[in-house]
């Protein structure tokens, strides 16, 4: 035979102290730099010149190298904190890595991604100094 206890106050109120108390991690938001998102540094790593990023340059759309795991929401979000413009679309492409080899010794290079930002018509970025 079984004995249901039945919950009294006490037991309700010590629950929900336990509700209350548990830690939730939420990340803190520096109020210095203004930004809820403080790994940007890590989400955009470079912006990639060559002859045909020049030409979409002229048109408005710059192609920038990115952290792998990454999603669009974010490179968009680490876009508009780094330069200030909040960009109409975003393209992202992976790239693979080659394999390459040297006599006997093969390897690979890494996986990476690769992105295409459009800003509004009018707007730039100044990416480059004395190229």
């Amino acid at each position: 035979m079984t004995v249901i206890k039945e919950d009294t106050t006490e037991d309700k109120s010590k629950k929900d102290e336990l509700k209350t108390s548990e830690s939730i991690f939420v990340p803190k938001i520096d109020a210095k730099k203004g930004s809820k998102y403080l790994n940007t540094h890590r989400v955009l790593i470079r912006p990639l010149m060559t002859e045909k990023v020049n030409e979409l340059m002229k048109i408005g759309k710059y192609v920038f190298e990115v952290a792998v795991n990454t999603n669009k929401i974010e490179i968009s979000k680490a876009f508009e904190d780094v330069y200030k413009i909040r960009p109409i679309n975003i393209n992202t492409l992976k790239m693979k890595g080659k394999v390459v080899g040297r006599g006997k010794i093969v390897g690979k290079r890494k996986n990476w991604k690769k992105v295409i930002v459009k800003l509004p018509k009018g707007k730039t970025i100044q990416i480059h100094e004395k190229v």
